[in-house]
């Protein structure tokens, strides 16, 4: 069996009323984040399908998905209190490279 990761999410407010984000980095004012969903796809179009969590970070045992694409936003946009969660070692493998390639695009 795998170890669990500790992490630390937030919500993120967009447009949308916001929704979780697994805390990655921060710069500066910023944080580096990828978001969580029970989504198995991105939007209406099946090509684009989020990565499946083998268990849901949150604890709430619903299927759980990260996304392929990290964002970076100000503080601001996040809330101020975080949970805690985990993530399985393939899954915050994952995550750490979404994160790595997040922040060398927006460079």
């Amino acid at each position: 069996m795998s170890r669990k990761n500790n992490i630390k999410i937030k919500r993120h407010f967009d447009n949308n009323k916001g929704h979780y984000h697994i805390i990655g980095d921060e710069i500066d004012d910023k944080y580096i984040s990828v978001g969580l969903t029970t989504q198995s796809t991105k939007g209406s179009n099946s090509k684009h399908k989020n990565y499946k969590l083998e268990y849901d970070p949150l604890g709430i045992n619903k299927n759980s998905y990260l996304r392929r694409q990290g964002i970076i936003d100000k503080k601001i946009n996040y809330s101020k209190k975080s949970r805690k969660g985990s993530l399985s070692d393939k899954d915050y493998a994952y995550f750490r490279e979404v994160i790595r390639k997040t922040k060398h695009k927006k460079r």
